[in-house]
């Protein structure tokens, strides 16, 4: 998403937050690619809540037609 950026050491369970993902923003994300699309989260202030949830492998084949 970046080169030549310089983060602090990260852990497993740390969040990184990417302000500004144009074609991978849900919105605008199509998952053509069978990728499940990743949660969205608002982030206001110190106050951080859930807008949608992560999309599963079962969300993806549940509305395709065979």
């Amino acid at each position: 998403m970046a080169r030549s950026r310089k983060l602090p050491r990260l852990e497993e369970g740390d969040f990184l937050a990417f302000l500004n993902v144009g074609a991978y923003a849900y919105s605008t994300n199509m998952n053509y690619n069978m990728r499940p699309r990743p949660a969205e989260v608002l982030v206001h202030g110190s106050d951080v809540g859930l807008t949608r949830r992560r999309e599963t492998f079962a969300d993806l084949v549940s509305t395709m037609v065979f």
